[in-house]
């Protein structure tokens, strides 16, 4: 883990409301040039940055 993605990780906690250790695996997708992250614990369809959209796997399953 880089110095850069803690300090992303710190500003997207800020930013999103997310916990730390949630922010820390998002700034790592990022910085890895993600386009999607799938967790069924974040907000669906939240996009960080304009870059990375959270999707739940399970959303349809729930109808």
């Amino acid at each position: 883990m880089s110095l850069e993605t803690i300090q992303s990780a710190v500003k997207l906690r800020g930013q999103y409301l997310i916990s730390f250790w949630d922010s820390l695996i998002v700034a790592s997708a990022i910085l890895e040039n993600a386009n999607i992250f799938y967790s069924e614990d974040m907000q669906d369809g939240l996009i960080i940055n304009n870059i990375l959209q959270i999707i739940n796997p399970f959303r349809n399953l729930n109808a």
